[in-house]
């Protein structure tokens, strides 16, 4: 495929979009926005390209000498050389709450190690770039056009450089540190909150807790602090318990034998110990969201409120269709 198809297949199908950004974005249908100079490169929750911003009048020439990878594109100004530095990715990275974190993480470190490489604007987050369609407003190089995986790009960061002490302000960056410190907050006032409250408090609880974490140069907008809170909120809600809380040999099935002179357990005597301890957690948990539905119907009852699925759903943080399709009989 060539880069240029690439490019407007991976756009957004309504992308922001300007032929002034300091006068502000609007958004448009794709078709229309590429006849702007500036738009929005990557989809919402998921990114394809890498962009970095350098604001020196040779930055076009400048990652060669700095050894940095070839550019999939450079997109200059031809007032002050200043340009637009871009990397197309393999495989695209989904930078929403539900995707993987490793990946995040590692999209966050190569972002900020090669942002350090060629000395790129630390403010900029890479979500407006010079249209490269528009070659009769900028001057525009492809070096490259085969796209990169992220260990490729990665060969080229500092060998010093560490994704721990990257203070990155990209938007993999600010979600991946948002998420990491709520769910810390999290992990120490769940069981508490779990014995007192309700899910909905608890979900107050935590939102209003990342609301006061989201300190960064660049602040998320609510909508994406409310997005990682709901889902730290729900899964240490519906999952999380301490691991010194565990009461290990309940199910009575004796020594592991983990030692070096125990005889060791055969293979059918472990698959019957999983067997066996899976149905364990499964009766046990199925247990513990009963006992969660019915504390959320009888606290309905208690306030004089209609007891139904959605309500139900929303005080106790279980999904209304995991209510409709195993626990019909509870109303």
């Amino acid at each position: 495929m060539l880069l240029k198809e690439h490019f407007i297949e991976t756009l957004p199908k309504r992308p922001y979009c300007s032929n002034d950004v300091s006068s502000g974005l609007v958004i448009r249908n794709k078709s229309n926005a590429l006849k702007y100079t500036h738009l929005q490169i990557n989809k919402p929750q998921m990114q394809s390209w890498l962009c970095f911003d350098v604001d020196q009048p040779t930055a076009a020439f400048d990652w060669y000498d700095q050894q940095a990878p070839t550019p999939n594109c450079i997109i200059q100004n031809t007032k002050n050389g200043h340009a637009h530095i871009i990397y197309g990715l393999q495989t695209p990275v989904c930078t929403s709450v539900n995707g993987r974190i490793k990946p995040q993480r590692y999209l966050n470190c190569i972002e900020t190690g090669l942002r350090d490489v060629l000395n790129g604007d630390r403010g900029y987050t890479g979500l407006i770039v010079k249209n490269p369609l528009r070659s009769d407003f900028w001057r525009l190089w492809t070096p490259r056009t085969e796209l990169y995986s992220l260990d490729e790009l990665f060969d080229y960061c500092p060998s010093t450089f560490e994704a721990s002490t990257a203070t990155s302000v990209t938007v993999a960056g600010r979600n991946c540190n948002l998420f990491d410190c709520l769910r810390k907050f999290a992990y120490k006032h769940v069981l508490e909150a779990r014995k007192s409250g309700s899910y909905s408090s608890w979900l107050m609880t935590v939102t209003s807790i990342g609301t006061s974490m989201n300190v960064y140069p660049i602040p998320l907008s609510f909508n994406e602090v409310a997005s990682v809170a709901r889902s730290v909120a729900k899964w240490t809600w519906r999952n999380y318990e301490r691991v010194d809380s565990k009461n290990r040999g309940v199910m009575g099935l004796g020594n592991a034998r983990r030692r070096e002179n125990d005889v060791k357990l055969t293979d059918v005597e472990i698959k019957q110990r999983q067997r066996a301890g899976a149905e364990y957690v499964n009766n046990a948990r199925k247990a513990d969201t009963e006992a969660a539905i019915k504390k959320a119907i009888g606290q309905l009852r208690l306030d004089g409120k209609r007891v139904t699925k959605a309500s139900v759903a929303k005080l106790s943080g279980i999904h209304r269709n995991t209510l409709s399709r195993y626990y019909s009989n509870l109303f």
